[in-house]
């Protein structure tokens, strides 16, 4: 789920909630892709790489959270469409949420 919270002239600000709509990150994406996102259960998160700290992330709830060295996950908003996947985003995931989602792994192109 996501909900706008901080905004910039060419770019929004939104948070990423689990299936229980508790906070788990944060997300950049470019005004012109936000306001084509329609039906969210179309896109996905791809696993990026780890992340020491982030800046833009409203804080997390320290008990399902902690705030450790290294505990959370960059990640890309992207949309599939045949074999090819379309970048919409950039975030942040705290590790725990992202292992709770259980992940799959698939094989893909990037564009």
């Amino acid at each position: 789920m996501l909900q706008s919270v901080r905004d910039r002239p060419e770019n929004k600000n939104y948070i990423i909630s689990d299936s229980h709509n508790i906070s788990v990150g944060a997300m950049w994406m470019e005004n012109s892709w936000s306001d084509t996102i329609k039906h969210q259960a179309l896109y996905k998160f791809m696993l990026l790489s780890r992340a020491k700290a982030v800046d833009y992330i409203p804080k997390l709830d320290e008990s399902i959270f902690p705030n450790t060295e290294w505990s959370y996950v960059n990640v890309m908003l992207i949309k599939r469409v045949g074999n090819v996947i379309e970048r919409l985003g950039i975030g942040a995931i705290h590790e725990n949420a992202w292992v709770a989602a259980i992940p799959t792994t698939i094989m893909s192109y990037l564009r």
